[in-house]
């Protein structure tokens, strides 16, 4: 998908899908399950990492004691764009490889 896309509800869902990713209300987020505040932060570390200056305006992560709640949305468009998708799937990768998913 191209990253200017503004792709529709049913694009989105079917590109994230099988990432662990879910649409709500505009934004797609993961929840990352985390025995610990201190893993999740390391989980949350590991989402911003793995989309580097490319996140900015796009992730956003939410701290808690069991999990790191993740959230991608384009600031500027105000909705999911291709670049969104494209940092899920760099976002999930890069906690699969570390054993977060």
């Amino acid at each position: 998908m191209d990253d200017d896309a503004r792709p529709t509800r049913q694009q989105i869902s079917d590109a994230i899908e099988t990432e662990g990713w879910c649409l709500v209300l505009g934004a797609i987020y993961a929840e990352v399950p985390a025995p610990s505040l201190a893993d999740a932060t390391v989980a949350a570390y590991l989402a911003v990492s793995a989309v580097g200056a490319e996140g900015q305006g796009h992730l956003t992560a939410d701290i808690r004691a069991d999990r790191a709640v993740l959230r991608l949305q384009s600031i500027d468009a105000g909705a999911v764009t291709g670049v969104d998708i494209r940092l899920a799937h760099e976002v999930s990768g890069g906690l699969t490889a570390e054993g977060f998913l």
